[in-house]
């Protein structure tokens, strides 16, 4: 087996004195020539301004992708926010025809987290029975949450993902 061994010398070779790797690093050093260590005039900041580059002239931008202008409209387009195409996107649902029961278990569930924050930083000295009624909101919003959700994958709507 090739290699180094526990002693870190190879199998076969004997080890280095200290004379030896000082004659090979000497040798590998020489190659290298003298090193410059500069003085500490050569560090210190200088006074004098270095030299401003001259002035140019600046060549023109190319147009880049946020360079567009769009063209003229058509003359059958009347609204020029319909979109492209004439495509206009449908009008959301109203948030008036949400689920009250959905929107109570919400109501509840984050109330009582935010009103029991509150209370337990404003004043450390609530009543046991204040503590216990927003447990019994927190633990009644997220029944109603989770007895409102889909039982099967069709109750959850159309389709699979986004309609294209």
């Amino acid at each position: 087996m090739a290699g180094p061994t526990r002693d870190g010398v190879p199998d076969g070779e004997e080890p280095l004195d200290d004379a030896t790797v000082a004659a090979r690093w000497a040798e590998l050093t020489a190659d290298l020539g003298e090193l410059h260590v500069p003085s500490e005039d050569e560090l210190s900041p200088s006074t004098a301004v270095p030299p401003e580059p001259p002035l140019a002239p600046r060549p023109a931008a190319a147009p880049g992708p946020r360079d567009y202008e769009p063209g003229p409209g058509r003359e059958d387009d009347e609204d020029p926010s319909s979109g492209i195409d004439g495509f206009v996107p449908p009008e959301p649902e109203p948030l008036t025809h949400a689920d009250p029961a959905l929107t109570l278990g919400w109501v509840a569930t984050i109330g009582s987290l935010v009103v029991g924050l509150l209370l337990f930083v404003l004043d450390p000295s609530v009543p046991s029975w204040v503590m216990a009624l927003l447990a019994v909101a927190l633990l009644g919003g997220v029944g109603l949450l989770l007895w409102r959700m889909p039982a099967r994958p069709e109750d959850r709507g159309p389709g699979d993902g986004a309609v294209v």
